[in-house]
């Protein structure tokens, strides 16, 4: 999820002005008896690491093509592939493989018509049993698959264990705990959370997840997505209350973190400036790869804001992948979609990348210490039924789009809670007439 940009919606107007590379019509395979030269194309983020790199260059493309010589994959990275994407699949072009920013996008891809139903390569390669079934709902739209979930991650505060320990501060689990800890942390002129989302208003996301993770039970809060429980009920109020308290009191950022960067946030964190920073299980690859913190670090969830609910994570889906319909080689770019995620690559990605994948069966053995801890709470919280979702995966597309638009004028009073939550609610109405609301488990 690390970096998520906005999907244009004036796309069709560009094109119009635009030259776009087509990759052709919607009928291929990967090439018959004779072996003809393919060639796929694949757009990806510029914000990867250079381990990344190295991995899809040398592990994954070399290889694959080594064992395919008829098949050559053009990997491009770019600041926005999702508006390239958008841009080039509305004038019937695009790359042949899609990668998205999360399910919310491959929904509305798959709406527009840009995507092959992946059922029967599903069926073919085993991927219907070989990711969890939770993760694997969230790329269905009206009863067919349309993308693999690439990444599971997790929206949680990493706290300084260090400190911590210096000042005899206990990880809290409940409301009356958590505002004691809150206080005691400012007390000593340390902020409380960093975060910030100036260069991104996206990251909104994060704080709005943990809001209803941690101010509505579970089944609530699936009842809110899945339009059976309205966004303007009482219980959604009493959580954006409860959140509103918390940023009023200058536990977050002092108030400002629509001010600085989410790098700013995380260098507020690791020069011992914050003892808590808001972030996502993504975090711990950037710190693999440069500038971890000089001292002990642990995650926590946020503790449950109202009696009966307990410490809890949200839950969800980072990247996602599909095949373009208007590629003339969807078959190929299966192919190389079931090698680039076999079970191999998805433990090679854990280990050197710090990446989880909702894939069963997974090892974290001699993966980052931390990743092994976060999956291993991923699976208590399962088992027990203690998490939450978040709004990049589970929330409908226009809700969450509005939500973080809007949710800083939320913070400053620009707009009261009981109007934010009646636009919420108008939208999630109008997402469902739409068929853009998921059967979340």
């Amino acid at each position: 999820m690390k970096t998520r940009v906005l999907i244009t919606n004036s796309a069709a107007v560009l094109l119009a002005l635009t030259s776009v590379t087509a990759c052709g019509s919607a009928n291929g395979g990967g090439g018959n008896g004779s072996n003809p030269k393919i060639t796929l194309t694949m757009y990806d983020w510029t914000n990867s690491s250079q381990t990344y790199l190295n991995f899809i260059n040398n592990d994954v493309i070399a290889q694959f093509e080594k064992q395919h010589p008829n098949i050559k994959i053009v990997y491009d990275e770019m600041k926005d592939p999702s508006s390239t994407d958008e841009q080039q699949m509305t004038a019937g072009g695009g790359p042949d493989i899609v990668l998205m920013d999360g399910p919310s996008e491959s929904m509305l891809y798959a709406k527009a018509g840009w995507l092959v139903p992946l059922n029967q390569y599903a069926k073919q390669y085993g991927w219907d049993k070989m990711y969890d079934s939770w993760a694997l709902s969230t790329e269905q739209w009206k009863g067919s698959l349309y993308a693999l979930p690439v990444e599971d991650e997790i929206i949680t505060m990493y706290y300084n264990k260090s400190m911590f320990q210096k000042y005899g501060w206990k990880v809290p689990t409940n409301w009356n705990e958590f505002t004691s800890l809150m206080q005691s942390i400012q007390s000593k002129g340390i902020i409380p959370i960093s975060f910030g989302d100036s260069d991104n208003a996206m990251e909104n996301e994060w704080p709005a997840s943990i809001l209803m993770t941690a101010g509505l039970t579970r089944t609530q809060y699936r009842d809110v997505l899945m339009g059976k429980l309205p966004w303007n009920s009482p219980a959604v109020e009493n959580a954006f209350n409860k959140y509103l308290y918390i940023w009023n009191q200058g536990w977050i950022q002092n108030k400002e973190a629509y001010a600085i960067t989410d790098t700013d946030a995380i260098n507020l964190f690791t020069s011992q400036k914050a003892a808590i920073t808001l972030s996502g299980t993504w975090q711990v690859g950037s710190w693999m790869q440069q500038a971890p913190p000089t001292f002990q670090y642990g995650n926590m969830a946020m503790p449950g804001w109202f009696d009966g609910i307990a410490p809890s994570y949200p839950v969800g889906v980072g990247t996602t992948i599909g095949i373009n319909a208007h590629s003339k080689h969807q078959a190929a770019a299966a192919e190389f979609i079931n090698w680039f995620y076999s079970k191999q690559h998805i433990q090679q990605q854990l280990s050197t990348l710090a990446q989880l994948s909702p894939v069963q069966g997974l090892s974290v053995a001699g993966a980052n210490p931390h990743l092994q801890d976060q999956y291993n709470e991923l699976q208590t919280a399962f088992k027990e039924g203690n998490y939450g979702y978040t709004a990049y995966t589970q929330w409908s597309p226009d809700v969450d789009t509005y939500m973080w638009q809007h949710f800083e004028d939320l913070e400053i009073g620009k707009t009261s809670v009981s109007d934010f939550l009646n636009k919420l609610e108008q939208l999630q109405k109008q997402d469902d007439q739409k068929g853009l609301v998921l059967n979340i488990q």
